[in-house]
This record gives structure tokens, C-alpha cells and sequence, in this order.
């Protein structure tokens, strides 16, 4: 942008100005202008950034340094320093010895009064690096694959291995099962009560440390990435009662919330073949105990622990043979990082009659959702932010961009977001269009995922009821008998969150 646009969430403000026309690059920080003494400058250069060959300058009023609204400091936008103290850029710090270190001392001192606590520093850290906001390094994608024993996960593993880098040039890692290791390793499971919350605590914090352990990896290669999980840190939770979980939870210090809905881009639910093509099921991995009926009740149990995540897929055994399953599990990885038209779509129906949403016959996860339009948006390419908030605490937030291309072809961009990331994009809603808040739940009902949801805002939409649903791009879902729509309005603009946000 030709002129510096503020951001009022965060204090900052960027401009975009050619390389050879930024005479303050080089200048010491000693020398840079501020408020107080010029008494005039409402703004003054502070640190900047290279993307696309285009230098991006951050300002603001009279203050030596700013930490920008971005998750990983230390990658993601290169540390934001002053310019005395780039030395991986220029030779200023050697030219400028004590304003180096001057700023180089204030540049620590402001990071460490906006260092959050370890526990929030590491969730910010690890989360998927895809956010639309610009940055150095390249996205990294995380992708959860979960289901019942016997589902085929360690060979769609290989195979996505094998063939993902190879066609897309994405490098592929692999995050092994953390049961089988523990297992393999002298892990026994039994039915006493203390022992079940230790070994699945173990268990959770193996999970945890190698994935993370896995996305530091993927980030030191500076290539895009994808790390496909073994098995979620949701997983666990199927397998002991809801007061183990909630012991497990507290003795660890997670939030449920965040462990569902904010480590994984995506969740793949592979059915067990004991749904479908039972000749196929087997014992031979050494984690494996249950028998067929037990399969059967881990798929339909593990399906409810992500129930409230943002992006759930099911592949069921549908299709004869289990080379179609795998195929149809590699689409959607491929549409996940943008490499492939997505062959699913979300299809949503006016509400005539419902339950109340705490009393649906089915387990639910309940949220507010608020929806917000950035400037720029137009019917054929909407720019969304989405909030879900879980209690006062806790929320999770992504960025949408459907949009429709000169061919007709309906693609679409979804991306997790930091608080920060949040409050940035925040501070470009578009004037023209209200929030839309909704109370939603979300539960399954046969192998689709399901969200009902009732608006509280704005209020000449309060009261009215939506059903949303994700499924194949031309199946006909089959909707849950206790909800009454009304009609279908998938292809009605006049119902997208574009229309309905804008002002009348």
C-alpha cells in the first residue's frame, strides 16, 4: 500500500515502499526519530521486511520497538529488530557497535515484557504456520488421521509418504502412533483407575512432544511442509471415562478445546474395516486388543471426540475395495494444502422445527461463532474471519476465502489464526457488514458431520435457524430425523454470510 494503513488492534501500521527508496534503513536506532522529539511525528520506522522484493516498514508512536502480531518471533517475520541491529542483512552493527547494542538490549526488553506465560508460548509456537497474514517461511500443514483399530492408517501413511512429495514437491513427515510405542516399549493397560489416568497422561505428553517435536523439523527445512499424525492427542480420551479425562486434563494443565481444535488443519477419520469389510480386520499390531464389536464401538466413540473441530473428514469402506478408500483419503490431503479442487462441499438448510440445542438426542459440542467480512470482499470472493469461542476463555479462530474463478470452478482457503493474527485481521472488517453471531452445535449423525446453529446477532436475524452439513459434492445427505427443514438453501446467495452480514 502506497500509504501507511493503522491497525488499531495491535498500535502497528504498514507501508510498502521500494528498496532503493528507504533512506532510514541503515540509520542507527539512536538516530531514529520519535514522538517526543520532534513533537509532531505521529509515526516513525522502526523495523522492516523484505517479501517479494518489496520492503514492508512497521511504525509506531515513539517506541523503539514492537513485537509484530505473529505467532513464531523468531521465523515467521525474521524478530523484528531496529535497523542497527540487522546484521543478518547489513553490516550496520558492526558499523554502529554501541547503537547495536542499544537496540539489540531494547529489542530484548520489549520482547520479554510481551513474552506470554510457557504454557501460551507453546501452543503459539507449535500451532499449523498457515495464516494469511505475510510471512517468511512457507505453510506447514498438520493432519491428524484417526479411527477405529484396523482402519488402514499406518498404510495411507506410507503411501501418502511415498507419493505426496514426490507429485507436489511438499515434503512429507510422518509422526508415528505414540500407543505403539509405549506399548512395544512394556506399556501394559489395565482396568485400575489410577494407573488408566497415568499411562493415558504418558501417553497425551508422547503425543504432544513428538509432534511438536516433528513440526520444529518441518520448519528448519524452510520448504512446505505437511506432518501427517499417527493418531490425534484426542484419541485417548475414548478410551477412558469422562472423569479420568477431566483428571488427565488438570494434572497436565491442557484445555480440551484447544487439544481438539487447534493442533491439526484437518482431522481424517478413517472407518475400521470391522464397518464394512469385516473378512479384512485383523490383531496384528501389538497395540491392537479389540475384537469386532469393540472396533465398532471405538470408530462410532472416536468420531465424538473431535466432534467441534473446524474440519473433520470421514472415509468410510464404501467402494469396494480398499485402494478407493486410500484414493479418496490422498484427495483430501490434496485439497487440505491447495493442490487439488476440493470434492466436498458444505450444504446448509433454513430450519423449520428442532430440538433446543442442549437437548439433542445425540453427544455435541457446543460454541458462538462469530463471522466476520474483510474489506475487499465480493460476492465471488469472500474474505471471512471465524471465531469460535468455548466458555469466556477459550477460542479458536480461521480465516475462509471461498471464492469462484474465472471458469466457474469453486475453490476455497482456510487457515488457523493466533489471538494476534485475530486482532490484526480484526481491524479490516469491512464497514459494510455487520458480525454475525450464532449459537451452534456440532455432532455426527451417519458418518457426516452435522452443525445446527440459531443467530443472536444481528438482530433482525435473531431466532432464525440453520443446519450445516459436509459431505461429497454431489451426494444428497441424509438429515437427522428430529430436525425439520424447511428447504435447502446451499445455492441461495441470498443466505451466504455475505449477504446476510451486509447492512439493509
Amino acid at each position: 500500500r502506497k500509504q501507511p494503513t493503522a491497525l488499531p488492534a495491535c498500535g502497528l501500521s504498514f507501508a510498502v515502499r521500494p528498496r532503493k527508496k528507504s533512506p532510514w534503513r541503515d540509520t542507527p536506532a539512536s538516530a531514529l526519530p520519535s514522538a517526543s522529539s520532534t513533537g509532531a511525528a505521529p509515526h516513525c520506522p522502526l523495523f522492516e521486511r523484505t517479501i517479494g522484493g518489496r520492503v514492508y516498514s512497521a511504525t509506531t508512536p515513539g517506541k523503539a520497538f514492537v513485537h509484530p502480531p505473529f505467532s513464531d518471533r523468531s521465523s515467521r517475520l525474521d524478530c523484528a529488530m531496529p535497523a542497527s541491529s540487522r546484521s543478518r542483512r547489513n553490516s550496520s552493527s558492526h558499523d554502529h557497535p554501541q547503537a547495536a547494542a542499544a537496540g539489540q538490549a531494547a529489542a530484548q526488553a520489549a520482547a520479554d515484557s510481551l513474552t506470554p506465560s510457557p504454557s501460551k508460548r507453546h501452543r503459539d509456537e507449535n500451532q499449523p504456520d498457515t495464516s494469511p497474514l505475510p510471512r517468511k517461511d512457507p505453510p506447514i500443514y498438520r493432519i491428524a488421521v484417526t479411527g477405529g483399530p484396523c482402519a488402514g492408517k499406518s498404510t495411507f501413511l506410507a503411501v501418502i509418504k511415498n507419493t505426496l512429495e514426490e507429485r507436489t514437491g511438499v515434503r512429507v513427515f510422518c509422526v508415528p502412533e505414540a500407543a505403539t510405542m509405549l506399548v512395544t516399549g512394556g506399556l501394559q493397560w489395565n482396568d485400575d483407575n489410577e494407573k488408566t489416568i497415568e499411562n493415558q497422561l504418558a501417553l497425551l505428553r508422547t503425543q504432544i512432544a513428538l509432534e511438536d517435536a516433528f513440526y520444529q523439523i518441518a520448519k528448519a527445512t524452510r520448504a512446505p511442509s505437511v506432518i501427517i499424525c499417527d493418531r490425534g492427542v484426542m484419541d485417548g480420551r475414548a478410551y477412558c471415562t469422562a472423569e479420568q479425562y477431566d483428571e488427565i486434563l488438570r494434572r497436565g494443565g491442557y484445555i480440551l478445546e484447544r487439544l481438539r481444535d487447534t493442533r491439526y488443519d484437518a482431522v481424517i477419520h478413517l472407518v475400521t474395516a470391522a464397518i464394512g469389510a469385516k473378512q479384512h480386520y485383523n490383531l496384528d499390531n501389538p497395540a491392537r486388543f479389540e475384537d469386532i464389536d469393540g472396533a465398532i464401538k471405538a470408530d462410532h466413540h472416536l468420531r465424538n471426540m473431535y466432534v467441534g473441530h473446524p474440519r473433520v473428514k470421514l472415509i468410510d469402506n464404501s467402494g469396494g475395495n480398499f485402494q478407493k478408500k486410500l484414493d479418496r483419503a490422498i484427495d483430501v490431503v490434496y485439497e487440505i494444502i491447495g493442490q487439488r479442487k476440493p470434492k466436498h462441499r458444505s450444504r446448509r438448510y433454513l430450519v423449520k422445527d428442532a430440538p433446543d440445542l442442549d437437548k439433542l438426542p445425540v453427544p455435541a459440542a457446543a460454541s458462538e461463532i462469530t463471522i466476520s467480512v474483510l474489506s475487499g470482499s465480493e460476492p465471488g470472493n469472500v474474505r471471512l474471519l471465524l471465531k469460535r469461542a468455548h466458555g469466556a476463555a477459550n477460542a479458536t479462530f480461521l480465516f475462509f476465502n471461498p471464492s469462484i474463478g474465472e471458469d466457474g470452478e469453486k475453490t476455497e482457503v482456510r487457515h488457523m489464526l493466533t489471538p494476534r493474527e485475530y486482532a490484526t485481521l480484526s481491524g479490516q472488517k469491512d464497514p459494510a457488514h455487520d458480525d454475525l453471531v450464532k449459537r451452534g452445535v456440532s455432532f455426527t449423525f451417519e458418518g457426516l458431520f452435522f452443525e445446527l446453529a440459531t443467530f443472536t446477532e444481528p438482530p433482525r436475524l435473531a431466532g432464525r435457524r440453520m443446519l450445516y452439513v459436509m459431505c461429497d459434492e454431489d451426494a444428497e445427505p441424509q438429515l437427522p430425523p428430529w430436525v425439520t427443514v424447511e428447504r435447502d438453501t446451499t445455492n441461495d446467495d441470498s443466505f451466504s454470510s455475505f449477504h446476510l452480514s451486509k447492512h439493509t
